[in-house]
């Protein structure tokens, strides 16, 4: 058996394990380009890489490259044009750690020194609609109350006052 990714308009929506004549019969359509599960970076186990890198959803797949490349996690970090993959333009520190990759500094910090997104909007979605905020608190109608509820969106607990209902609080925040 084989692995295969279907590929739709240069992007990976499906990878199944099939036979190769069964994909050839064409019963589950067409656009299927074969992926090792065992080849990462150009490399494989067995000296015989297929495609720079297994297929996954989300992925590109550049037919110029004959490449299955991963989505980019940041915009700051480059692709390698030999491995497919994306580098950071920071080293990985040696030291300490464990780290977490910071875009607002483009580098490397302890997940307590994260930087905090940066007047990021916050959507709420109640009672099918939604509210858009860059504000640390979300006033939302939830149409069950006389009044508005408030949501704390501060880090630390979550706390939301839905009227009748009490305080309910959620570990971890927004």
């Amino acid at each position: 058996m084989s692995h295969f990714a279907k590929v739709e308009n240069g992007i990976v929506t499906q990878v199944i394990v099939a036979e190769q004549d069964v994909i050839d019969s064409g019963l589950f359509g067409t656009g299927w380009v074969q992926t090792s599960y065992n080849t990462r970076a150009g490399q494989h186990p067995e000296g015989r890489p297929l495609r720079k890198n297994y297929a996954g959803v989300g992925f590109t797949y550049d037919s110029t490259r004959d490449a299955f490349i991963p989505p980019q996690p940041y915009a700051s970090w480059t692709l390698n044009e030999t491995t497919c993959l994306w580098e950071y333009p920071v080293a990985y520190p040696t030291e300490g750690g464990p780290f977490v990759w910071d875009e607002a500094v483009t580098n490397w910090v302890l997940p307590e020194d994260l930087t905090p997104p940066a007047e990021q909007p916050i959507i709420i979605q109640a009672a099918g609609s939604y509210l858009e905020t860059p504000a640390e608190t979300v006033v939302v109608d939830s149409g069950n109350s006389s009044s508005a509820d408030t949501i704390s969106a501060s880090t630390g607990d979550l706390v939301i006052d839905l009227g009748s209902n009490g305080a309910d609080s959620v570990p971890g925040g927004v």
